[in-house]
């Protein structure tokens, strides 16, 4: 959950009036330094279908009221608290202000972030907030949809852009290289997101087969860095975008009550950026980090249990120590109420690795926005408060951010000199061999030129090609090798493990009919519960897919397939048994991505999405439930009604299967589940949706 810091509420006024003194004491300290408190914005996502459903939108528990302040309101008592952020963006279209779009963000935002980092200051970007609030959809954004594209690819595209222009203007005179890192931290442990075989770092001197776990380290001259942690150079937005795009395929999601994929890690995407005039010993090195963090949750609202709880513990501890460190950091230099001497105050960055590796971002060399992502709804009136109460403290934490110029021969020196240091301690076993080497990889990444920089990048994609291909796989050649047109329809599986989701291809050639089923002639053969000999068959018509349902359980975007012929459209879900669910892909609509279309291709990547849309008509259960809930409407209040149509919508399909499952294990045991509704009438209890077994002679 959320962490609450109860010492807020009891100083609210006096924090108030620290923050304006603060801010007002770096506005005039500021100058060329970039001295200044973290700028943190907010953001509130639009209400889902679901939370329209229950009527949510009607009565939010947010409303923006400029551009800058907002009013949250208890849903309990009415009772209102006015904040006020460095900005905050409408998540509905107004009189004042349309609602705020990637793009909107990016201009007025991320430009400002991205100018920093070119102009040779660091920057960092952290996104913030309960779990299903958008952090990554605003951070990362939806891909193949432009549109919808994230901060982060947008800013990168444009530093890559601004890096083109510097090129022109100076005709070559001017060397620039970026490098690329890219981790998560899962469950306390840093995982490489670009490594080609695998996630934890290469070997380490004294153990030449067995890769060591990820270390954070610290260096007096390049600060805070993951010891073995991938780093390459990117020379184009095609490169980097590949390298996301892969690094996203093993990030750690799972899907929870509250969100489908709910990111499990916190992920820190981090760009180097080193340019130097030729001729010239000075160097402008800056970095730009981009930080999603996972959504903090409460166990008994999202439900979950095992793996995914102890994920969200360690979310939540994590994130609870980054709460100790903001707290800790905006006492720093407060005066004492005893003798008015400023107050030592110890922040304890080394709690949790997310701590430790965001200490430049939060108190150092460094230009900072936290950007907190909430949802208006009135259900999630506790986690926005306390997100809010969070993001009020980090406001007025200050940085002494400082443009990042050096002679890199003094920085070749002072490397060189810690590095004799280093030896002497392993010497006297005062330090370990693997802080040498370490260390000998960032001298020798500072020290190397651009030509050497370019060698490693070439290197590393000839090892990754070579990994892929020896698991069956060619980054660019799929199509190729089956000799088909890249705008061939196909279909892609959906899974309930992201990771596998869009990894079966079937692709639906124009000059032969494609039949799906268990039967050997089938060219999709898919196995398991309810498949049957053959189900479907698709057929091309003057460039239209076509899908004839043959026998079984066949159903295009929740609804059961009829006899005939149907035309697909992408996008289109379609559901064979109870085992395989695929999505139609036609490409050269995907190249389009409307913004229409982008939701949907996020809405339908999702299993859970696809098995929530039941035809009501094909269940008399579910026909019995509705009628019901009409005549009690009246007692029970809407939002108790649409709330059990919900719940017993999901549970008709998982009857459905279990049915499916007896038939197969059991044939001849005659055991049939039934869904129903039970509600106590007397104490005017919330309806519940039950499971009946029953065994019939």
């Amino acid at each position: 959950m959320v962490v609450w810091d109860p010492t807020l509420d009891e100083a609210g006024e006096r924090d108030q009036g620290d923050e304006a003194g603060a801010r007002e004491r770096v506005d005039s300290a500021g100058g060329a330094t970039g001295a200044g408190c973290i700028k943190v914005c907010l953001r509130a996502r639009p209400f889902n279908a679901f939370e329209k459903e229950q009527k949510q939108h009607e009565n939010p528990c947010l409303e923006i009221t400029s551009k800058t302040n907002l009013v949250i309101t208890n849903p309990e008592n009415q009772e209102d608290r006015e904040m006020s952020f460095d900005r905050v963006y409408n998540y509905l279209d107004t009189a004042n202000e349309p609602a705020a779009t990637q793009e909107f963000l990016m201009n007025d935002l991320g430009k400002e972030i991205k100018d920093s980092v070119m102009d040779g200051y660091h920057g960092s970007l952290i996104a913030y907030g309960p779990t299903g609030s958008g952090k990554t959809h605003t951070m990362f954004g939806t891909s193949g949809a432009a549109e919808q594209e994230g901060l982060l690819p947008r800013m990168v595209q444009a530093i890559f852009s601004d890096v083109e222009k510097m090129k022109q203007n100076k005709v070559d005179q001017c060397r620039i290289r970026i490098t690329m890192q890219y981790l998560e931290i899962y469950n306390e442990q840093i995982r490489d997101l670009m490594s080609p075989d695998g996630l934890l770092a290469p070997p380490s001197p004294d153990d030449d087969v067995r890769p060591r776990k990820l270390v954070i380290r610290e260096s007096p001259n390049v600060g805070v860095f993951v010891a073995g942690l991938t780093d390459v150079q990117v020379t184009s937005w095609d490169e980097t975008n590949e390298a996301l795009q892969s690094g996203i395929q093993k990030r750690a999601v799972g899907s929870t009550l509250m969100n489908d994929t709910s990111s499990r890690s916190h992920c820190i995407c981090m760009f180097e950026i080193m340019r130097q005039m030729l001729g010239e010993a000075l160097e402008v090195r800056s970095k730009a980090f981009f930080v999603d963090l996972a959504g903090s949750e409460r166990t008994k609202q999202a439900q979950t249990s095992g793996a995914r709880q102890q994920e969200g513990n360690h979310i939540n501890k994590s994130l609870s120590a980054l709460a100790q460190c903001v707290s800790a950091l905006v006492n720093i230099g407060r005066k004492s109420t005893v003798g008015g001497a400023p107050v030592k105050q110890h922040v304890p960055f080394r709690n949790a690795k997310l701590t430790h590796l965001l200490q430049e971002a939060l108190c150092g060399n460094s230009r900072t926005c936290i950007l907190v992502a909430v949802n208006a709804g009135a259900n999630s009136y506790w986690d926005t408060l306390s997100t809010l109460q969070f993001a009020q403290r980090a406001k007025r934490i200050q940085t002494k951010a400082v443009k990042n110029v050096e002679n890199r021969g003094d920085l070749m020196k002072a490397l060189q000199a810690e590095l004799e240091r280093l030896r002497a301690e392993v010497s006297s076993g005062h330090a370990q061999k693997d802080e040498v080497a370490d260390l000998e990889k960032i001298k020798t990444k500072y020290g190397s030129n651009l030509e050497f920089q370019l060698q490693r990048a070439a290197s590393f994609q000839q090892k990754k090609a070579k990994i892929l291909d020896g698991r069956g796989v060619s980054p660019m050649a799929l199509n190729d090798t089956v000799g088909l047109a890249k705008s061939c329809p196909h279909l892609l599986n959906i899974c309930y493990d992201t990771h596998l989701a869009g990894c079966l291809v079937y692709f639906l050639s124009p000059d032969v009919e494609s039949t799906v089923g268990t039967a050997p002639s089938c060219k999709i053969r898919l196995a398991g519960l309810g498949m049957e000999a053959e189900m479907a068959r698709f057929s091309t018509e003057d460039g239209i897919v076509f899908m004839t349902h043959v026998e079984g359980r066949v159903l295009i975007n929740g609804s059961q397939v009829q006899e005939g012929k149907k035309q697909l459209e992408h996008n289109d879900r379609l559901f064979f048994g109870f085992s395989h669910c695929f999505r139609f892909v036609i490409p050269d609509r995907m190249e389009t991505g409307d913004h229409q279309e982008s939701q949907a291709f996020k809405m339908r990547m999702s299993i859970s999405a696809v098995r929530e849309v039941v035809p009501e008509h094909n269940s008399v259960a579910y026909e019995q439930c509705t009628f019901l809930m009409r005549q009690l409407q009246g007692v029970l209040g809407e939002v108790k009604v649409r709330a059990l149509q919900y719940r017993f919508k999901q549970v008709c399909v998982l009857v459905e299967e279990a049915n499916a499952i007896t038939h197969e294990m059991r044939p001849h045991s005659r055991l049939e589940f039934t869904p129903e509704v039970a509600t106590d009438f007397s104490n005017q209890g919330s309806p519940e949706a039950i499971v009946r077994l029953r065994s019939y002679p």
